[in-house]
C-alpha cells in the first residue's frame, strides 16, 4: 500500500524510483549532499537537544467522564 509520501524515492541510492507526485517540487541534490564525516556525526549525536520548558503553574483539567460501551452487567468490577 503506497501512501505517496515520497520516502522511497528520496532515499533510493540508485534513483530507481520516480513517483512524480509533485514534479514542481523536485530539485536535484548538490554534489556531496548527505555526506558527513564521522567526527561531525559524533558532534551532532553528542550535541544537546532542545528542551521544552514546563509551565510554572500546574494546569487544572476538567473531571473525566466515562461512557459505557458495553452493558454494565458485562463489566468486571473486581479491581474497583
Amino acid at each position: 500500500m503506497c501512501l505517496q509520501c515520497g520516502h522511497c524515492e528520496a532515499f533510493c541510492p540508485t534513483e530507481a524510483l520516480a513517483l512524480n507526485l509533485r514534479p514542481e517540487e523536485r530539485m536535484p541534490l548538490p554534489e556531496g549532499a548527505g555526506e558527513i564525516s564521522p567526527e561531525t556525526m559524533a558532534f551532532y549525536l553528542k550535541k544537546r537537544r532542545s528542551i521544552r520548558p514546563l509551565p510554572k503553574q500546574r494546569r487544572e483539567f476538567p473531571p473525566r467522564q466515562y461512557y459505557a460501551l458495553h452493558p454494565t452487567e458485562c463489566v468486571d468490577r473486581s479491581d474497583a
